[in-house]
Order: C-alpha cells, then structure tokens, then sequence
C-alpha cells in the first residue's frame, strides 16, 4: 500500500511538472499585442489623358491587432488586423469631367499574415518579413461619391525592422511597404489605379 501511494504521488508531480512545462512553452510560443503606426501613399495611375489627371498622395494612420506564433527560434508567423485611414485622391481636369475628384481608399480594414524571419539572436533582433495582405474598403460615402471605395484590393507586403526585449512586453518598429496587385480604376476615367503604401509601424507584444 505504501508503495502505491508514494508512486501516486510520484506520478502526480510528474505529471504537474509536465503539464506547467507545456503551459511555458505555449506561453513562449504565442504573443499577442497591439500596434500604431503612420502610412504614406504612393498611387500608381494610368488614365486615358496622363495631362490632365493629378495625383494627391497623403499621410494616414493605422492601428490594429497582432498575434505571434514562433516556429522555429528564428521564423514566426504574425497575424494582423489593422484600421486605416487614408488621405489621397486622383483629380481629372478633362473637358468630359472637369475637376473631379475622386477619394481612394480612405478607410479600410487589412488582414495580413507575415513570414518574419529573424536574422540573429542577441537581444536586439533584426528581422525581414514578407506575405499577404487583403484591403477591405469600409462603406463610407463623401459628399461628391466619388471614392474608390467599391473594390477590395489585394498586396503583398514586405518590410523590415527590430524586435527589443523590455522589461514587461516586447517593442518592435519596423519599416513596410505594400504593393498593390489589383487594379482599383474604374477603366473610363482611370484606367489603372494601384494603391501602394509605406509605412512605419510600431508594435508592442507581450
């Protein structure tokens, strides 16, 4: 009887100490977090007459969600969901439509998921991502209902950045830029519209 309660005993540590180490590892293996950041677009436009059409790029913001899960010690996969808000327009000066302005993408919702390899293991690590990125426009009318605002878009995104280890949560700036592969023009004022961004993104994961 003493035998069988003392390797019940035994079984029932191990077994603790088995389950918390599994618990650690997933702790170590999946972050979440949040991040802001600070776009600039780049419009890619080809029209019927290039004279008479102006490209107004402008600066936005994003902010979004983030999750992390480590395959191996240096390639990670990270989810993400980010608002953004965006400030850039195509104008058409032709005789048919003068001064038309149209308003493209001004909000909408990315859903990307990026490869990050990083490059070394000291505390400070630097890192290269690349992957998908799909825009959703938000149903938001201006006044003149002229935004592109109709056509979801699809990128591919890739950047770079560091990843610093802080006391309570990780802090890792990084530096993308988004091209885009959809044509977003509507083919009888601008025939081919495509929605490049940069951005400079700050995220925070714990």
């Amino acid at each position: 009887m003493k035998k069988v309660v003392v390797s019940f005993i035994l079984l029932t540590v191990a077994t603790h100490l088995n389950s918390q180490n599994k618990k650690d590892t997933l702790v170590k293996k999946l972050m979440l977090g949040f991040n802001i950041g600070a776009n600039f677009s780049n419009l890619i436009v080809n029209s019927a007459d290039a004279n008479s059409t102006k490209i107004q790029n402008g600066a936005g913001i994003n902010i979004g969600i983030i999750m992390e899960e480590k395959i191996t010690e240096q390639i990670s996969l990270i989810p993400k969901a980010e608002q953004w808000f965006n400030d850039c327009s195509l104008q058409n000066s032709s005789t048919s439509t003068p001064n038309e302005e149209y308003n493209v993408l001004p909000m909408h919702t990315d859903f990307m998921l990026h490869v990050v390899y990083k490059f070394n293991k000291t505390k400070n690590k630097w890192y290269g991502l690349f992957g998908p990125n799909f825009k959703i426009p938000l149903d938001q009318e201006n006044v003149s209902n002229k935004t592109y605002n109709y056509k979801t878009d699809m990128a591919l995104d890739f950047g770079f950045g560091t990843e610093k280890n802080l006391p309570y949560f990780q802090l890792a700036p990084e530096m993308r830029y988004s091209v885009g592969l959809l044509n977003l023009g509507n083919g009888s004022v601008f025939n081919k519209v495509y929605f490049h961004t940069v951005c400079l993104v700050f995220n925070f994961k714990g």
